[in-house]
């Protein structure tokens, strides 16, 4: 199962976990009428993460190849 890395990558990001709902208990009516639009705070946490992760993976695909570039 990649239930494990779906929650870390939430974590990471700062996305809330009640996102995460199990297919026990998932149902249509949750999926119809819950609000599951992204609070502003956790918009700003997703963005602040994708230009992180974009750094990050540039200094290292950098690195690789020899590249000076900044220490993340």
């Amino acid at each position: 199962s990649n239930s494990w890395k779906i929650e870390a990558l939430f974590e990471d990001a700062g996305i809330d976990l009640r996102r995460l709902v199990s297919t026990e208990r998932l149902t249509k009516k949750m999926v119809m009428e819950e609000d599951w639009s992204f609070s502003k705070h956790e918009q700003e946490n997703i963005s602040s993460y994708l230009t992180r992760s974009s750094q990050q993976a540039k200094a290292m695909f950098d690195r690789i190849v020899g590249v000076e570039g900044p220490e993340l």
